[in-house]
């Protein structure tokens, strides 16, 4: 019953602009309260839209051989230098984010062995999913609530780092335990109404035949 939240706060919370992944994450971060969570909503919402945008941004360009993201500024001043993207892009993957040594992988290696390279580093990103670092920030959000590290982890991996939807990730599997639990009751209570009916039938026939 903790993790419910009451549908009308739900909707002062949309009206503001949140998302209702955000507006129930914030509600239970926030115990219910109405006024905590709209207070916590609008003072994180410039940082989460440039988070959102930073990592729509570096979801497209792929990992590093580290398992790191390939940073976007350093994508930019190697475009700046005149680089093509597609090399730009390949190089930093081999050279985790070296602007340098990026710009010297694609002056001196042809383009075929770094785009070749490119495809490697895909295969290896596969094998090191779930290894991938997660935002320190998101997790120690997660674990102040009460959530285990490792499931932390595996939470925001799985949902790329968005700290509400790993909320209701780690939480979704209580709510349907709850929610599987009702049924439950109805049907012991119709099972007892059916058996004090046939038992009233049972009844009424006796007495009938008496």
């Amino acid at each position: 019953t903790g993790l419910r939240v009451d549908e009308d706060a739900i909707g002062s919370l949309l009206g503001i602009g949140a998302t209702r992944v955000q507006a129930v994450a914030a509600l239970r971060r926030c115990g219910g309260s109405l006024d905590r969570a709209a207070a916590d909503l609008l003072a994180v919402a410039p940082q989460r839209e440039a988070a959102r945008r930073e990592r729509k941004a570096q979801s497209k360009l792929g990992h590093t051989a580290d398992g790191s993201f390939v940073d976007p500024d350093c994508l930019a001043r190697l475009t700046g230098m005149g680089v093509k993207e597609k090399l730009a892009v390949a190089a930093l993957k081999q050279t985790n984010n070296d602007v340098a040594a990026a710009l010297q992988a694609v002056q001196t290696q042809p383009a075929e062995l770094l785009l070749g390279e490119e495809g490697q580093s895909k295969r290896a990103k596969s094998k090191q999913s779930s290894e991938e670092p997660v935002d320190e920030l998101a997790l120690a959000t997660l674990m102040s609530m009460g959530f285990d590290q490792s499931k932390a982890e595996e939470a925001l991996r799985a949902v790329g780092g968005d700290v509400d939807e790993a909320v209701l990730s780690l939480t979704g599997t209580q709510d349907e335990a709850g929610a599987i639990e009702a049924p439950s009751s109805k049907e012991d209570s119709s099972r007892s109404s059916s058996k004090s009916s046939k038992e009233s039938s049972s009844d009424s026939s006796d007495s009938s035949q008496s």
